[in-house]
């Protein structure tokens, strides 16, 4: 972001369609730096290269008196500025200037389930897992969209998401134990890749 002197004014509105900006941008100041960019019950905090350079471009418009202010407005809406700014967003995505945050690997799925945040219960137990896709965050951990291959789970086929300091790469199979916070979901310990169906079927 490119930083423009603001004069003549006390006060700047940012007006944004996203709850999650709205809703959070004061903790953004206040709360996530101090916890290292992790939230209250220690999950990273998703986008935070983003969030650090709002919150700079903010902090540096405060140091001219500028106060500023983030509030939400309904999406699609009829609000004009709205329209105007989702109109510039498609415009830009199809002529990027800067490179992605992030590179995310991806892999095609095996299960006919849609991503469910939530639909494991994280209880400490071990699981096979197929990694769909991996991205690397800044808090120096990996943040996957996982599928569970253990046939003998009530798990087997939900796809959900989960952290981990340990590296598994997209399209691949691996035994894992994960931790038991539900709003943290972990893998603690990958015990090895499954390679073959034999190995498959012994790790369920």
């Amino acid at each position: 972001m490119k930083y423009s002197l603001v004069t003549g004014f006390e006060k700047v509105i940012i007006w944004t369609d996203s709850l999650y900006v709205s809703g959070n941008y004061l903790k953004a100041i206040f709360d996530w730096p101090k916890r290292k960019w992790h939230t209250k019950n220690g999950r990273p905090v998703l986008n935070a290269k983003l969030w650090k350079e709002l919150i700079k471009c903010i902090k540096k418009l405060r140091q001219t008196g500028v106060r500023v202010d983030i509030k939400w407005v309904q999406g699609h809406s009829k609000n004009p500025h709205n329209r105007a700014a989702d109109r510039m967003a498609r415009q830009s995505a199809k002529r990027p200037y800067e490179k992605p945050l992030s590179a995310v690997r991806v892999r095609r799925k095996l299960s006919s389930d849609s991503v469910d945040i939530g639909s494991v219960e994280i209880l400490g137990q071990r699981m096979t897992i197929r990694i769909i896709n991996s991205e690397y965050l800044d808090q120096k951990l990996w943040k996957y969209k996982y599928e569970v291959m253990s046939k003998g789970s009530k798990y087997y086929g939900c796809v959900d998401s989960i952290f981990s300091s340990l590296s598994m790469d997209p399209g691949h199979t691996y035994f894992v134990r994960v931790n038991n916070e539900q709003e943290n979901p972990r893998v603690d310990k990958v015990f090895r890749e499954v390679i073959s169906r034999k190995e498959l079927s012994q790790s369920e």
